[in-house]
């Protein structure tokens, strides 16, 4: 193998680690974290959650402005009676 040939093999190699190593980074740093929603009358009621909308308050908007595409299903972690709506937590999963 030709001095030429090796250089441009490992020009070649270290193109496709550096595009990986891209791949993987923009992955990592671009996925936002999952939300918890809390939806209820007082945000002191809620127990774990990232993010509290009152008993009108839309989810949907909250999800909009942390995710670009996402799924939204009912989370187990609370539920509760009382206040004027209950309590409930709703779990955003932010997709790529």
């Amino acid at each position: 193998m030709t001095r030429l040939a090796r250089v441009v093999t490992i020009s070649v190699l270290l193109g496709i680690v550096a595009m990986f190593i891209w791949t993987a980074l923009h992955y990592v740093v671009g996925r936002r974290s999952d939300l918890l929603v809390c939806q209820g009358e007082h945000e002191e009621e809620c127990k774990h959650h990232t993010d509290f909308v009152d008993c009108n308050g839309d989810i949907t908007a909250i999800a909009k402005k942390s995710c670009r595409h996402f799924v939204t299903m009912a989370a187990p972690e609370y539920e509760a009676k009382g206040g004027k709506c209950g309590y409930r937590t709703t779990r955003v999963i932010c997709k790529r």
